[in-house]
C-alpha cells in the first residue's frame, strides 16, 4: 500500500496543511516542488514519498480546499426549511465576495483553467 493510500502520518497531514497554506498564498499555476519544500521545510523527495507524486499532491491539495470550501459554504444553508433561490443567491454571492474567501476562490479557480487544457491532470 503506498504511503498516500494508508492512513495519513502526522508528518504527511503537518506538510499538507503546510502546503495548503502556501498555495492559498502563492496558487497552483507555477507550483515546483522545490520551493514548496523549502517554504514547508522539507524536501522534495519526502514530499514525492508521503504524496506518491506531485500530482498526488495537488490532488490533496484540492481535496483539502473542498473541505474548506464545505465547511465555509455550510452555513449559508440556514436552518430548518430550505431558504429559496433568491435568499440562497444572496448568501452565496456574500460568500464570493467576501475578501477573505478570495485566496480558495483563486485556487479553484486555476485548477478549473489547468483542467480545460490538461483534463487528465489531478485538477
Amino acid at each position: 500500500m503506498s504511503p498516500s493510500a494508508a492512513a495519513p502520518s502526522a508528518r504527511r497531514t503537518e506538510l499538507l496543511e503546510a502546503a495548503y497554506r502556501y498555495v492559498l498564498a502563492h496558487g497552483l499555476a507555477g507550483l515546483s516542488l522545490r520551493p514548496l519544500a523549502t517554504a514547508v521545510g522539507s524536501s522534495p523527495r519526502v514530499l514525492l514519498f508521503l504524496f506518491g507524486s506531485k500530482d498526488g499532491l495537488v490532488r490533496a491539495l484540492l481535496a483539502r480546499a473542498r473541505a474548506d470550501e464545505l465547511a465555509i459554504l455550510d452555513p449559508l444553508r440556514g436552518p430548518g426549511e430550505p431558504i429559496g433561490l433568491p435568499a440562497a443567491t444572496e448568501r452565496v454571492w456574500a460568500w464570493l465576495a467576501a475578501a477573505g474567501h478570495r485566496p480558495l476562490l483563486r485556487l479553484w479557480a486555476e485548477a478549473y483553467a489547468r483542467s480545460l487544457v490538461e483534463p487528465d491532470g489531478p485538477w
